[in-house]
């Protein structure tokens, strides 16, 4: 009979362990390809409720707002409030509408027009206006202030009355970003010398009076977020924090493409060095999430627990994350509180000021909530 020679290990043993150890690294992996609607984590999802969209209009649109939901389809809007009760309906029409709200009033506004409306929680129109132009982007908006930036960079603010303050031509061709922040705003435009671009931070008052600005010579930043008095500027593979005298406190470069960033108090960084693969057209890569401290020191890295993020919102110090059929819950230190690959694919998803969460899915709209 043929016998392994033993010199201190048993190969079969060795097989074995190797065997387990991949199983045991690798069990909620397998199992969630087998299972994909089961969950890990310490967090227990419970449904709260959910609308169907059977009936919706293929042209319809959802917009996840702070008190519940506004669906726009056939040319009617309704407001659908945090228990999934719908309250009112209006006739609307437009080519191009966006809702937004921020306290106790909703604007509706048709960008290609530039009529806007104000209305409250019972339906009530409060004021409107018509025919301001192209609307390029809203940049804030709350009970007394609407500011706007129309397609030929000029920006407006109106009063709570949808009365206008300002108007002000910006006399910038290439605007990336425009921000609001402390009665302030902050304008990234690419700019063009010597053959070379670059990224012209423009720093204005309330009253859209010029205040500073800052040239970045070294990269193209096109975002920029904020934490009390600090700025921090985005680029592909690059984070500079400004401090309140424009000057640059530090810089850091990611070895990877910055997908997604979030600035309060600590910094959370997904990125991505996926490339499409000759042979299978499909990306391959990694994706990652990094922390680092308001110095620029990393502090931790791990693989993102879902691949292709497309939004992270952030709420009570945990991290939602979605792609396009999986939720994740990780902490401020980056622990994994839940993961679930969804049955429907995601469009959006919206954390209430409850911490419920609205998911925007293709065949319905869901309200979850957590308890961790």
């Amino acid at each position: 009979m043929y016998k392994i020679k033993n010199n201190g290990y048993n190969p079969l043993s060795l097989i074995f362990l190797v065997l387990i150890v991949l199983l045991v690294f690798n069990a909620e992996h397998l199992v969630r390809m087998v299972q994909p609607n089961l969950s890990f984590g310490k967090a227990n999802m419970e449904e709260i409720t959910r609308i169907k969209k059977d009936n919706f209009d293929k042209d319809e649109s959802v917009f996840l707002i702070d008190h519940g939901i506004i669906q726009i389809s056939n040319d009617e809007m309704i407001y659908i409030d945090e228990a999934l009760n719908k309250k009112w309906s209006k006739v609307v029409n437009g080519t191009d509408i966006k809702v937004y709200n921020n306290g106790d009033y909703i604007y509706v506004i048709d960008t290609t027009l530039g009529d806007i409306f104000k209305i409250d929680y019972e339906g009530n129109i409060e004021s409107q206006i018509f025919s301001q132009g192209s609307i390029k982007k809203v940049i804030d908006y709350n009970d007394v202030l609407l500011i706007l930036l129309t397609q030929k960079n000029y920006l407006l603010s109106f009063d709570k009355n949808l009365e206008k303050l300002n108007e002000e031509n910006l006399n910038l061709s290439h605007i990336l970003d425009i921000k609001k922040h402390n009665d302030q705003y902050y304008i990234l435009n690419i700019e063009h010398k010597n053959k070379t671009y670059f990224t012209r931070m423009v720093n204005l008052d309330e009253s859209f009076a010029f205040l500073s600005n800052l040239n970045i010579n070294d990269t193209i930043v096109y975002n920029i977020h904020f934490n009390e008095d600090q700025r921090l500027l985005q680029s592909n593979k690059k984070m500079l924090l400004v401090n309140p005298s424009d000057e640059i406190l530090w810089s850091v470069t990611t070895d990877y493409f910055i997908q997604e960033l979030i600035y309060k108090d600590y910094i959370y960084v997904y990125t991505s060095d996926k490339k499409p693969d000759e042979e299978t057209i499909e990306n391959q890569g990694v994706d990652r999430i990094l922390l680092y401290d308001d110095k620029g020191v990393k502090i931790e890295e791990i693989p993102s627990p879902i691949e292709d993020v497309k939004k992270i919102v952030k709420h009570n110090g945990k991290l939602f994350l979605v792609n396009d059929q999986e939720l994740c819950i990780i902490d401020n230190n980056l622990e994994v509180l839940f993961i679930k690959e969804m049955v429907e694919n995601i469009n959006d998803i919206r954390v209430l000021s409850n911490g419920r969460v609205i998911l925007d899915t293709e065949e319905n709209l869901v309200i979850y909530e957590f308890k961790y």
